[in-house]
């Protein structure tokens, strides 16, 4: 239990809430799309969410975080419990559409594989499971929807090294590797440094970081001494299990050896929204 409570990073007053608002694009409107802001990185990376809607808007897309949406499901489908799961998709779909966008949009990858999966999650509600279809047709993820639209590359240096960390649900079940790392290479100045076993768990893997800890922990160490080892500034991911597993691993490394040097953990998003804010200052 202590494990677990040094785990979950502090929750801030700054919670992100999808209550109807649009978000207008700037400059010509590319595209419309419905944001997901689920329920866990909405308490923890609330910032995050604020980012990827400058970002979005930044680049011509038009941003409706439309009510009645709620969690993804994702943890209740890790916990084995479908039925809770298929309540809350009913309630995102339904909020997503009223929308009629041009594509529905997660910064968790956690979140857009459980939405990508929203047919055959629904397969056996008559009602739902063609609008479920046309959910998990239209979301995306978020690097996935900018290289799609061919987001503006940034223009201002930021002199920073970086390694990514792959979540394995973009590297495994959502298959998206290059995007993350088009987005970080089109930042002058960023230097990308290849991570060591980039493709090894980090230990989050939804609820299994709970429920699981000793192993978990294992493994955030392994992939923290990995991200150490690139010398980088900042590690980049695209999923709040795999933030806060970073997180949480890079501190418990970092007491074992003083000589460590601290590594920030930022969202890839994170880091273009900080390089488009560069222009304006």
């Amino acid at each position: 239990a202590e494990l677990a409570d040094a785990y979950l990073p502090e929750l801030s007053d700054n919670f992100f809430v999808a209550k109807g608002q649009i978000h207008p694009a700037q400059g010509v409107r590319k595209a419309k799309v419905a944001m997901l802001a689920g329920c866990v990185m909405a308490l923890t990376h609330a910032d995050t969410l604020e980012a990827t809607v400058r970002v979005l808007t930044r680049n011509g897309i038009e941003v409706h975080l439309t009510t009645g949406q709620g969690c993804c499901g994702a943890l209740n489908t890790h916990s084995g419990e479908p039925d809770t799961a298929i309540e809350m998709a009913k309630k995102n779909i339904d909020s997503f559409l009223s929308a009629k966008p041009d594509a529905i949009v997660s910064a968790s990858a956690g979140c857009g594989a459980a939405m990508k999966d929203y047919g055959e999650l629904l397969a056996n509600e008559p009602e739902y499971v063609d609008k479920a279809k046309q959910v998990a047709d239209l979301s995306k993820d978020i690097h996935e929807l900018l290289v799609e639209f061919e987001f503006e590359a940034p223009t201002k240096l930021m002199n920073v090294k970086v390694t990514y960390q792959d979540p394995c649900h973009l590297l495994n079940v959502q298959r998206i590797t290059d995007a993350p790392r088009t987005i970080l290479n089109s930042i002058p100045g960023l230097e990308l440094i290849d991570l060591g076993e980039a493709a090894v768990c980090c230990g989050s893997a939804g609820t299994y970081s709970l429920t699981q800890r000793e192993m978990s922990a294992q493994l955030g160490k392994r992939k923290a001494r990995n991200v150490v080892a690139t010398g980088a500034e900042i590690v980049a991911t695209g999923n709040p299990g795999c933030a806060m597993q970073l997180d949480f691993a890079l501190k418990e490394v970092a007491k074992e050896d003083s000589s460590t040097r601290s590594t920030k953990v930022r969202y890839v998003v994170d880091l273009l929204d900080q390089a488009y804010a560069l222009e304006r200052s």
